[in-house]
């Protein structure tokens, strides 16, 4: 793996994906070893030396989100149903940064439910790397455009099909988890020139929670659904629900603070 060129933090990532995979092959066998091959651990085998990374602001991916749903966003018309689902997706994982395994198992009135006004997600610990449950609500601002996909594109996108999954491909048929780095690393690589996939949000997110709010060490790791070392040790450059909900306030008030800027330029 190394000579393929893969760094050292994804060959560990690697071989966790093997022993989870082979506790589904093997229920009740010990698989440890998978992790100490000759008796040393991964881990502990390599430098886990971090690549120089380009971070977008997550106020720049969440809005880049926003704006694919808008030119798509028409009353009882699913405009380009592939663009508002990849702006829906970009938004949720500038949102919440969530991994790319558990958005791609989300399905509609299972993991992903609406709770009055806002949707939330649901996770159980088969479902997260890190065999926790995992619950959070999306920002009330996603909560029309979520609808929107589940009421006229997710439909669009089926063409009478039936399957619970949230994320349909062009096909009709869900969209898995390889089809969705694979629309994340074409987008990211025509909006900003370099192709990224979705854990790069993670990134994003430890990273600007910090700059903007070095006050509140533990908001990423809230967001993120992690531990605060983990957050800070590996993504980090620069009560879970109430992390989220605080998190989506320093959002809002950024896009308030943008759009009243555009509109004092406009002015002038």
């Amino acid at each position: 793996m190394k000579v393929a060129g893969n760094a050292d933090y994804t060959i560990v990532g690697r071989f966790d994906e093997l022993a989870r995979a082979m506790r589904i092959l093997a229920p009740g066998t010990d698989v440890g070893w998978i992790r100490r091959p000759g008796g040393i651990t991964v881990d502990a085998m390599l430098q886990k030396t971090m690549r120089p990374r380009i971070i977008p602001d997550v106020r720049v991916l969440f809005d880049w989100g926003l704006k694919m749903m808008d030119a798509q966003m028409t009353p009882h018309s699913p405009g380009d149903p592939i663009g508002f689902r990849d702006g829906l997706l970009i938004a949720m994982l500038a949102a919440r940064g969530r991994r790319l395994g558990s958005m791609a198992r989300l399905r509609v009135q299972r993991e992903l439910v609406l709770q009055e006004t806002v949707y939330r997600i649901e996770l159980t610990p088969e479902q997260t790397k890190t065999n926790v449950h995992d619950r959070f609500d999306l920002p009330d601002i996603l909560t029309p455009y979520v609808r929107h996909y589940l009421q006229t594109v997710r439909p669009a996108l089926l063409a009478d099909r039936q399957n619970d999954a949230l994320w349909i491909s062009a096909r009709g048929t869900p969209l898995a988890a390889k089809g969705i780095a694979e629309r994340i690393l074409k987008l990211s690589r025509a909006r900003f020139g370099i192709a990224f996939g979705p854990h790069r949000f993670r990134h994003a997110i430890a990273t600007s929670s910090a700059l903007r709010d070095p006050a509140n060490p533990g908001l990423a790791a809230g967001v993120l659904g992690g531990s605060a070392k983990v957050i800070e040790r590996h993504y980090n450059r620069a009560g879970q629900i109430h992390a989220a909900s605080q998190y989506a306030k320093i959002i809002a008030q950024r896009r308030r603070e943008l759009s009243s800027r555009d509109m004092e330029l406009g002015a002038r």
